[in-house]
């Protein structure tokens, strides 16, 4: 067993090898018993984006589970921190722990920081150069497929009355315990979490999207900008083959069909028998196109919907937006 991500990472022509899934936790001293040398890198993120994160994958997006709620969504996040933060502690010497939001917003110090718990080199480049690089498809968070930078979007996104008022129906054992956890990772307790969510309320208006496009119009991104990445990626546009429709909702929306078949691909602002359907908001296109949102990311959440050649899909967003 121990030697079989030493044969795996060397068929790869790599010297590591690593695993991530998140459900790990749960067989982790099975994990240690087995892999007694490995070292263990412990990933937190504020419990209250997590709580976001789930709800919004599963009873809303693409992750549907019909027998999701809060409550058991938060039992399971506390039950998994607890059971990180002990194994943190019964392996201390083995143990790195990093921040999401910290590793997001500040990767250029946080990556040579854990490079050196690795006993490896680290060299800047590798944060250009891991979204540059082929990597292998598989099972796995699809908005990978899509990534093209560090996203810090979804930082403080569980901050939020939607969320906090669910959990202000909870039992108070339950309420406490996600505040102790909150505190001993060092994010700001409920009490905190809720004066910040008030406020974020109150002030909160509705404005026009912006990009770092200098695009504002839904119709400016098919005219101008997607027939610019169709330039950019030429050998990707020349794969595609088909007829995808996108139906963009609210304001500055319409129907745009890109003919694929043809070379360079050709758009137009018409309905027509399509082999996928795009459905998404104008303000979720837009900031898709800048690079705000993620493809996968939206799938998930069910803010972006594909009716026909899924396959198809995804190789258009590929283009046009990673």
């Amino acid at each position: 067993m121990r030697e079989y991500p030493k044969s795996y990472a060397a068929l790869k022509g790599k010297t590591i090898w690593a695993e991530k899934t998140p459900a790990n936790i749960e067989q982790a001293d099975t994990l240690y018993e087995t892999f007694p040398q490995a070292a263990y890198i412990c990933l937190h993120r504020n419990l209250l984006d997590v709580i976001r994160s789930g709800w919004e994958s599963t009873r809303f997006g693409k992750l549907r589970y019909e027998l999701w709620d809060y409550q058991s969504g938060v039992e399971l996040i506390i039950r998994h921190t607890r059971a990180l933060l002990d194994f943190e502690r019964k392996h201390q010497g083995q143990v790195i722990r990093l921040h999401y939001e910290q590793l997001a917003q500040n990767a250029a110090q946080e990556l040579p920081r854990l490079f050196s718990f690795l006993n490896l080199d680290w060299d800047f480049s590798l944060l250009d150069a891991v979204f540059k690089t082929q990597h292998d498809q598989g099972p796995g968070d699809p908005k990978v497929e899509f990534a093209t930078n560090l996203y810090t979007t979804s930082i403080g996104r569980g901050t939020t009355m939607e969320v906090l008022s669910e959990i202000e129906k909870m039992p108070k054992h339950l309420q406490n315990a996600l505040n102790d956890l909150l505190c001993e990772l060092g994010y700001a307790d409920l009490h905190t979490a809720f004066r910040a969510a008030s406020q974020n309320s109150a002030s909160s208006a509705v404005a026009a999207p912006t990009t770092n496009l200098g695009v504002c119009e839904v119709s400016e991104l098919f005219t101008h900008h997607f027939r610019d990445r169709f330039a950019h990626n030429q050998q990707r546009a020349a794969d595609l083959k088909g007829i995808a429709k996108f139906i963009v909702r609210g304001t500055g929306g319409g129907t745009w069909t890109i003919n694929l078949d043809a070379c360079p691909p050709m758009i137009a602002a018409m309905d027509q028998e399509a082999d996928c359907t795009i459905t998404i908001k104008a303000d979720d296109l837009l900031k898709l196109a800048s690079g705000q949102l993620n493809v996968g990311e939206c799938y998930l959440q069910a803010r972006l919907r594909v009716a026909g050649n899924e396959g198809l899909a995804i190789s258009l967003g590929r283009t046009l937006f990673a």
